[in-house]
C-alpha cells in the first residue's frame, strides 16, 4: 500500500471490496481520501457499516473527504454505535458541506443536534435556530441557548436580543450568558441602546433577563 499513490483508484477499491484484513481496510479508506477518488464512495460508505470499530471510523473520515449529503444516513446510522464510531460521525456532520438545514431538522427528534450544529457554526440560518428557541418545552429552549452561545456575534445579536424578550425562567440564565457573549464587545452606548430597545418589546421574564444584562453591562 506504500506506492498506493500511483494505483489507479479502481484497483484500490477493488481490494477495499476484497479484503478482510481490518488493518488493510483503514489504509485502503485513507488512501482513496487522500486521492478524492469520489467514484469510490459507495464502497467507503459501505465501509461505515463495518464490525471493526477502527474500520467504521476510517470510513466516516473518509466520507468527510469524498461523501456529501446523500451519505447523512449512513453517518447517521454508524452514529448510533456509540462510542469512537459516534464522535467521528459528529465530527463529520460538523464539517460537511450542504447539509445544515438537514441537522435542524434531525434536532428536532434529538436535541443532542444542535450542538452539531453550534459546531458548524450555523450562524446563517436563524430561522433554524429560532424554532428551538421558541418550543414548548424548556429543555429544548436551553439546549438551544447553550449551543447558539457558542457562536453568537455581534452579527446575531439582533436575532438573540428579540429571542430573550420571549426567554422563560428556566432558560434564562442561560440565554443571558449567549446574549452577553454577543454583546460585551460592543460600544457601551450602542450595546446599551439595543438592549433597551429589546427590553421594550420584550414580555416579563424577558425584561427581567434583559434588565440583568443591562446591569452586568454597566456593572
Amino acid at each position: 500500500l506504500s506506492a498506493a499513490c500511483c494505483v489507479p483508484n479502481a484497483t484500490l477499491e477493488a481490494e477495499l471490496r476484497k479484503t478482510k484484513c481490518p488493518c488493510a481496510k483503514v489504509a485502503l479508506l485513507k488512501k482513496l481520501a487522500a486521492k478524492r477518488a469520489k467514484e469510490s464512495v459507495k464502497t467507503v460508505a459501505a465501509c461505515a457499516a463495518d464490525a471493526d470499530e477502527n474500520v467504521s471510523v476510517a470510513a466516516l473520515e473518509a466520507l468527510g473527504a469524498i461523501g456529501g449529503p446523500v451519505d447523512v444516513p449512513v453517518i447517521l446510522s454508524a452514529r448510533s454505535r456509540g462510542g469512537a464510531v459516534a464522535a467521528k460521525a459528529d465530527e463529520v456532520l460538523a464539517e460537511m458541506g450542504g447539509i445544515g438545514d438537514k441537522i435542524f431538522e434531525l434536532a428536532k427528534g434529538d436535541i443532542g443536534y444542535l450542538a452539531v450544529a453550534a459546531k458548524r457554526g450555523e450562524t446563517k440560518n436563524l430561522t433554524g435556530w429560532e424554532q428551538f428557541m421558541k418550543a414548548a418545552d424548556p429543555k429544548t429552549r436551553k439546549a438551544a441557548w447553550r449551543a447558539f452561545g457558542k457562536i453568537s456575534t455581534p452579527e446575531t445579536l439582533a436575532a438573540s436580543l428579540a429571542w430573550l424578550g420571549a426567554v422563560g425562567s428556566e432558560e434564562a440564565d442561560v440565554a443571558k450568558n449567549a446574549a452577553w457573549h454577543a454583546l460585551r464587545g460592543l460600544p457601551a452606548a450602542e450595546r446599551d441602546e439595543k438592549m433597551w430597545k429589546a427590553w421594550r418589546a420584550a414580555g416579563e421574564d424577558g425584561r427581567k433577563a434583559l434588565e440583568d444584562l443591562v446591569f452586568r453591562a454597566n456593572g
